[in-house]
């Protein structure tokens, strides 16, 4: 049987830092969750984030991937990794391809819990085939994001995404 394993996040009230602790299910089943990490404590100024699932699957690197995880695939997207429940199973694209088709093709860049946001560049036709890593903040609308030199407008925020369009050289 599979050791089944989960991602916690903390965020630090006061300083904003970021922690993450990684224990199976049978740690979490035999102790008191406040003597494996001070994190679980609220006095001691800690809030949770954020709790993931490993998705059993690891990338090309050998990282386990967890729920809420960014990885990037050979065609150079970036997608956030969740479980869909119509599917039952673990996905990492808005169109519910199987995360084990592949998982071992791509590679973890990172997490949406408390650290960054997928933004998604919108094509003329409301279609969008390339995206990119930004920071977690809010983004109001019309806000000018830059990303290797090229100028991006943000049309909508919300949680984990940002939808921007790709600001052409004449209207520079």
């Amino acid at each position: 049987m599979r050791e089944k394993k989960f991602r916690y996040t903390f965020k630090h009230i006061a300083t904003d830092n970021i922690e993450r602790k990684i224990y199976t299910l049978s740690q979490l089943e035999t102790r008191n969750a406040s003597e494996l990490s001070p994190c679980f404590n609220s006095e001691f100024g800690y809030e949770l984030i954020g709790r993931d699932e490993f998705t059993g699957l690891k990338d090309k690197l050998g990282n386990d991937i967890y729920e809420e995880d960014l990885i990037e695939r050979n065609d150079g997207q970036i997608r956030r990794v969740y479980w869909h429940d119509k599917f039952a199973d673990w996905v990492a694209t808005d169109f519910g391809d199987s995360l084990y088709l592949f998982a071992d093709e791509s590679e973890v860049v990172g997490t949406t819990r408390g650290t960054m946001k997928i933004a998604y560049i919108i094509n003329e036709d409301g279609t969008s085939n390339e995206n990119f890593i930004i920071e977690l903040k809010d983004y109001k609308k019309g806000v000018i994001i830059e990303n290797y030199g090229e100028k991006f407008e943000v049309v909508s925020d919300n949680t984990s995404t940002v939808s921007i369009l790709r600001i052409s050289e004449e209207n520079k």
